[in-house]
């Protein structure tokens, strides 16, 4: 399975992509943005955890984006 986010400017057009994707008989759930942040950034953090170690300066760079 794969899947796509839409990243959508307003609650009107977000009801017009669920509507269109349910009408194609396509799942769909509504996640807010920031939340969604948070759970990649927990991944990123988990992931790095796995790892030997990581330098200050790799943390440092990796939190200003």
């Amino acid at each position: 399975m794969e899947s796509i986010i839409i990243k959508t400017k307003s609650k009107t057009e977000l009801n017009f992509w669920m509507e269109l994707i349910r009408k194609t008989g396509t799942d769909a759930i509504k996640i807010k943005s920031d939340i969604l942040e948070d759970e990649i950034f927990k991944k990123i953090i988990d992931q790095g955890m796995e790892t030997a170690e990581t330098s200050r300066d790799k943390i440092m760079k990796a939190l200003r984006g």
